[in-house]
């Protein structure tokens, strides 16, 4: 149970990162200019963040990509890097 749970968190944790990584590319190519890394940083680092519009978003698609990996080995001991990798326990 707790290996399903913790590979459930894993695969939702991986398709944040992969939806972070085109958000930011996103990002990137439409708000390019000199500010344009000191926007996403303070989108990523505003905790008062309301979801209703992309920056929301973008926040939780961040703190999830992050957060997933820790919580997964928390709760089930396994240290591998993919969702569909063996585990190593």
């Amino acid at each position: 149970m707790r290996n399903r749970i913790g590979l459930l968190i894993h695969w939702l944790g991986f398709l944040a990162l992969i939806d972070f990584f085109w958000l930011l590319v996103y990002a990137v190519i439409i708000f390019h200019g000199p500010g344009v890394f000191g926007e996403i940083s303070r989108v990523l680092f505003n905790f008062n963040q309301s979801f209703s519009d992309m920056e929301g978003w973008f926040f939780l698609s961040f703190w999830l990509a992050i957060a997933h990996w820790p919580i997964k080995f928390v709760f089930t001991g396994d240290k591998s890097l993919f969702p569909w990798s063996k585990s190593d326990v």
